[in-house]
């Protein structure tokens, strides 16, 4: 494994690391990683990591959120704005970038990692240090899950999404992709959007949006006023 985005972050990760490889060579291993049996197979690539071979992370995490993104079909501009951009919230890495290279492995934010506990209790301190002084509006497409292990406050767009009055996690992460804040976020990567256009945001939000604020750079806002959450009906 290489150097990592945030090496701030090393010593926790090695923690994670070996505490992640002991508990996948555990006979109760499926159970404390919250693991179907069908998943069994993850527990040796999970035993195996410290000399697993690696591969981009933009490589490695793969699903409808990421499909819905289009970071595949991004040409050589919008991909070096997305590098530069877009981080990942990890299990066991805590956050990285899509430029980091690291090995396959399966462990949710979720997971009680013994002896350390709850995964994203662990993070939020250690992310909060590195994150809270990196300047910016955050839209934020993370699942309830691995939103605890940072909260960016109010110079935030979070999309949450519904369904009967009940937040839902089934499809969600499709629909957030496809959200207008995910298209905003595509657009933004292509160049296309310089600033992020709140107002255009205001129909799906519980209340009336705040004015947007100069911005300070291309696709970056300095706000002091909160930022309602973007709220998502499935029918």
């Amino acid at each position: 494994m290489g150097e990592l985005s945030f090496p701030a972050l090393d010593k926790s990760r090695t923690r994670v690391l070996n505490a992640l490889v002991r508990a996948s060579r555990r006979r109760d291993a499926l159970d404390v990683l919250g693991l179907t049996p069908g998943l069994a197979g993850e527990l040796a690539k999970n035993a195996a990591l410290k000399t697993a071979p690696t591969l981009p992370a933009a490589a490695l995490y793969t699903g409808v959120l990421y499909d819905n993104l289009g970071l595949g079909t991004l040409d050589e501009e919008s991909r070096r704005r997305a590098e530069e951009s877009l981080l990942i919230f990890s299990g066991l890495w805590g956050v990285a970038k899509i430029t980091d290279w690291i090995p396959p492995y399966r462990l949710s934010m979720g997971v009680t990692l013994p002896p350390i506990g709850g995964l994203a209790a662990f993070w939020r301190p250690k992310v909060a240090k590195e994150l809270d002084r990196v300047p910016g509006l955050v839209v934020d497409l993370r699942s309830a899950t691995y939103a605890g292990a940072w909260q960016p406050g109010s110079r935030s767009v979070t999309v949450r999404v519904f369904r009967d009055g009940k937040v839902v996690s089934h499809m969600a992460k499709a629909t957030r992709g496809r959200s207008p804040a995910g298209w905003c976020v595509r657009r933004w990567l292509r160049g296309v959007l310089t600033s992020w256009p709140r107002s255009s945001m205001s129909w799906a939000t519980p209340s009336p949006s705040p004015s947007p604020p100069a911005p300070t750079a291309p696709g970056s806002w300095t706000s002091t006023s909160p930022t309602p959450p973007l709220d998502l009906t499935l029918t």
